[in-house]
């Protein structure tokens, strides 16, 4: 299980967030940060989901899931 931090510094399941994000912009973040630890992929994704949703992902900023 892999754990990452939220935007509040909650520890959540790094897997369980996965499968709420969408597939294919999670794979165009991941491979664009080849080598990066989780965290950093779950920032990125957060980012990348406000630019094409123009909504938080929830998972990242503690809202409900």
């Amino acid at each position: 299980m892999t754990m990452v931090r939220d935007a509040s510094g909650r520890e959540i399941n790094f897997e369980v967030a996965q499968r709420l994000m969408d597939a294919a912009l999670f794979q165009k973040v991941q491979s664009s940060k080849t080598g990066c630890d989780p965290q950093t992929v779950f920032e990125a994704y957060a980012q990348a989901h406000v630019g094409k949703y123009h909504q938080s992902f929830a998972p990242f900023t503690g809202g409900r899931w």
